[in-house]
């Protein structure tokens, strides 16, 4: 109780501005930071420092890194879960302090490297952000994340119920149902978290493909050790302590000789 109260307790940090404004719909110019820096408190190290980065509308940008570079806190950062210490995240040219939360929570859709699973059926984790999705809508989110085969295959197929912490799924299931969830809302930006880590290449593979056609003409921020999804995108970038220490494209950075480099001659190999 002690514990709970605390938590009950905790002062909210991220509000409504005063004269907060709706996310542009449809978005004209896209996504842009200005040397951000950020650390999760005072007196440690800065996770993420002058990081500056211009993603445009509709477009697709990879990020990479080694384990603890800041690419899991760079897409907190941009879904609003933290502020920056210093720094400017723009929108369209809005910054991201000014754009109203439920307005930015319907757009913008995060799916996690470790999905979050309710205890209830695999009907109601899917449809958490959207309660009153047709079921229609609910099953081609499901077909898009390569999950509606496995749903079929249940007890009592999308009515089954889960228990606590998704325990009778396995980690590469809790992905595809967390990116069902997130598509289900049609988001207009998508962060993904490393969310195809736990499966395996050819299913990865036909999400990729998936993803596609999903995602044409949206906007989307993809963290990932995968090369086969870097090619994909856009642009890449990879974070080194968090700093950009590369970016481009495909073509351009496997032709150097720095961290992509190495990773996409290493999984060519492999």
């Amino acid at each position: 109780l002690r514990r709970l109260a605390e938590v009950m307790d905790e002062p909210v940090r991220i509000r409504d501005a005063p004269d907060a404004v709706d996310l542009p719909e449809p978005l004209a110019q896209g996504i842009a930071l200005r040397q951000v820096r950020f650390s999760y408190a005072p007196d440690n190290p800065p996770v993420l420092q002058d990081v500056s980065l211009d993603i445009p509308a509709g477009r697709w940008v990879c990020i990479m890194g080694a384990s603890g570079a800041g690419k899991t806190t760079l897409l907190h950062l941009l879904a609003r879960l933290y502020e920056p210490d210093s720094g400017s995240i723009l929108v369209d040219g809005i910054p991201l302090e000014k754009i109203r939360l439920v307005s930015l929570r319907r757009r913008v859709a995060l799916v996690p490297q470790e999905a979050q699973i309710i205890s209830g059926t695999v009907r109601d984790n899917i449809c958490y952000g959207l309660p009153g999705a047709e079921p229609r809508d609910i099953i081609a989110a499901a077909r898009a994340a390569e999950f509606h085969d496995f749903i079929m295959a249940m007890p009592v197929q999308y009515e089954t119920l889960l228990g606590e912490k998704g325990a009778s799924l396995s980690g590469g299931q809790k992905q595809r149902l967390s990116l069902a969830r997130a598509l289900l809302t049609r988001p207009e930006i998508l962060l993904l978290d490393d969310c195809t880590s736990a499966l395996d290449a050819e299913t990865e593979r036909r999400i990729q493909e998936t993803l596609i056609g999903i995602l044409a003409g949206k906007t989307a921020v993809i963290v990932s050790q995968r090369v086969s999804m870097a090619r994909r995108c856009h642009r890449i970038c990879v974070l080194e302590n968090g700093l950009i220490v590369e970016q481009g494209t495909h073509e351009t950075l496997a032709a150097g000789a720095g961290f992509y480099a190495r990773l996409a001659a290493r999984q060519a190999q492999g």
